[in-house]
């Protein structure tokens, strides 16, 4: 009766260790995919915040004044929600800055359509936009 060696042989060590290499690569491939899908939401937070705060400002000018705000271009610079990071979105599509005011007469005399949109360079070296748009009726 001949007696077995305890241990693995260097077939199944080999095997291991490529099942092992596989699992670490996409362990690490989901990392960076992640830290790079994060910086797009903080970037798509700023520039929702900032098209948010410049509606409001457009919103609270008198209706005769509102067709002066079409065109107005405007620069995005801000904190962050976890206030470690202050950032500036690049201007993305041609513009020279990345927010840009749109009002425009409807169908309806008393009635204009205001947007603030904003279309910036992500770091993922793609052109991303955020648009908001609202009606505002004379009173």
């Amino acid at each position: 009766m001949t007696r077995r060696a305890v241990g693995f042989s260097l077939l199944e060590v080999l095997f291991a260790m490529g099942v092992l290499a596989t699992v670490l690569l996409a362990l690490a491939s989901i990392v960076h995919s992640s830290s790079r899908l994060d910086q797009v939401s903080r970037e798509r937070i700023l520039a929702y915040q900032a098209a948010a705060s410049r509606l409001e400002l457009v919103l609270g000018e008198p209706w005769d004044t509102l067709l002066a705000r079409n065109g107005e271009t405007f620069t995005i610079t801000g904190e962050l929600p976890s206030g470690n990071v202050a950032e500036r979105l690049r201007a993305g599509g041609g513009r020279t800055a990345p927010g840009l005011v749109t009002v425009s007469e409807t169908g309806t005399p008393d009635l204009r359509r205001v947007e603030v949109s904003v279309l910036w360079r992500s770091d993922l070296g793609k052109d991303l936009e955020v648009r908001l748009e609202t009606l505002v009726a004379k009173h």
